[in-house]
């Protein structure tokens, strides 16, 4: 063995009892299916053990076809559980699992708050792992002067306990069926067989400024088809319905509308069936990485650092303008973030992932 790893085996041979395990993670869509690639790691290296996983009843759906689980643990602690009422809950749902090993994936200042009252409140408590070690955290990394980002502190934390991470993308249970479905959707618009990209213009209604635009995407669409001989198949949620439409709207002939005919898991077997992936920075993003395909994320107010879904073939690309990576809600500078970004540059980041030659 190299000397390197005894350290990191030793870990996992004190840990090799562990029969229940707890995954918390209750953020976001686009969070949560980053998470996955670090679930993946953790259910390979307990293979025999159980794990839970608690998360926002929001995105249960997420995990409706994926045999990882054992239980889902979905308390709404940011709606109708919201309060003490919601702690108590949360505290007899956890508590009841008898957990030996657990893994605060959420790591902030309310999870930490709900793990302390755990950790009070109990005669018999698991090895909680967190990001920061300190109570209650029985394990957590070491501290770093520049705190890791998304899943890197993640894979910090298994770390910890003997688990090297090595899942490069997203992996999210889906069913043969629900592959079925999304081929005879395509089947029924005579696209069984032919070559396709996939495109995601929308975003929840609040993040609109994500929006890279219909126009632009349209025009996209018609590149892609003219030079790549390529449909594109635009996707999306309710919200993004009107921003589809028009997309579809200026490029008929390069592109089909898909968006209010899928679901969140349709998206995966869709991403698979695709050549190339263009999307904003939205949760659906972060699904389509689990099709492990060449993927342009564009990004304005976010930081591509930050929110770039996690696999090999993502390239994220954003404008070199002054107030990029703002967050705000309402811009003040005409969306130049967006403006400043050309269908140009997105073939050519196409190039960089060669799927142009």
């Amino acid at each position: 063995m190299n000397p390197s790893e005894e350290p990191q085996a030793k870990r996992k041979q004190a840990f090799g009892s562990v029969k229940r395990i707890l995954v918390v993670k209750w953020s976001a869509m686009g969070d949560v299916a980053m998470a996955t690639a670090v679930m993946e790691d953790l259910r390979h290296a307990f293979p025999e053990a159980t794990i839970d996983l608690n998360a926002l009843p929001a995105y249960a759906g997420l995990f409706a076809e994926d045999d990882r689980f054992g239980r889902l643990v979905l308390v709404d602690l940011k709606g109708e559980d919201r309060g003490w009422r919601g702690i108590r809950k949360w505290l007899g749902e956890v508590k009841s699992g008898n957990y030996d090993l657990v893994f605060d994936f959420q790591s902030n200042d309310r999870s930490r708050f709900l793990f302390a009252l755990w950790r009070l409140s109990s005669f018999r408590v698991p090895v909680f792992v967190g990001h920061h070690k300190r109570f209650p955290y029985k394990v957590a990394p070491p501290k770093q002067k520049r705190p890791p980002r998304g899943v890197d502190g993640l894979r910090r934390m298994l770390a910890q306990v003997g688990i090297e991470s090595t899942t490069p993308c997203p992996v999210i249970g889906i069913s043969k069926e629900r592959e079925n479905k999304m081929d005879d959707l395509l089947a029924a618009e005579n696209l069984e067989g032919a070559r396709l990209a996939l495109l995601c213009p929308g975003s929840q209604a609040g993040g609109y400024l994500k929006r890279w635009g219909a126009e632009r995407y349209a025009a996209l669409a018609g590149r892609l088809q003219s030079e790549l001989g390529l449909r594109s198949v635009i996707v999306g949620g309710p919200d993004e319905v009107e921003e589809c439409a028009k997309v579809h709207e200026l490029s008929k002939q390069a592109t089909i509308n898909f968006c209010g005919l899928t679901e969140a898991l349709d998206l995966i077997p869709l991403g698979k069936r695709a050549e190339v992936v263009v999307a904003n920075d939205t949760g659906p993003a972060h699904l389509l990485a689990a099709a492990d395909k060449p993927m342009v994320c564009i990004c304005g107010p976010t930081d591509p650092v930050r929110v770039k879904p996690i696999c090999s073939r993502v390239e994220t690309l954003q404008a070199d303008v002054e107030c990029r990576s703002c967050y705000l809600k309402e811009c003040p500078n005409e969306h130049i973030c967006m403006e400043e970004l050309t269908v140009d540059m997105v073939m050519e980041s196409l190039r960089r992932l060669q799927v142009i030659g």
